[in-house]
């Protein structure tokens, strides 16, 4: 009913394929704007988030570039 009472605008949003990889693409590209002391620490807690998400949609984790399952 929440949702519904939002109205007609909300729009759920569709996730595509690879939209993980898009999303650690976008991220790349907005912490090389960040001032280079801080672009180590982002970095980081982004990659952090992204396994997060990663192990969340696919059951599986990865570690610099490797996945593995449990």
């Amino acid at each position: 009913m929440a949702l519904l009472n939002k109205g007609l605008k909300y729009n759920l949003p569709y996730k595509r394929k690879y939209w993980l990889s898009y999303l650690a693409l976008e991220a790349e590209a907005a912490i090389t704007v960040l001032h280079t002391h801080e672009q180590e620490h982002i970095s980081y807690q982004v990659m952090h988030n992204l396994q997060k998400l990663y192990k969340q949609h696919n059951g599986k984790h990865v570690i610099f570039g490797q996945v593995q399952t449990e």
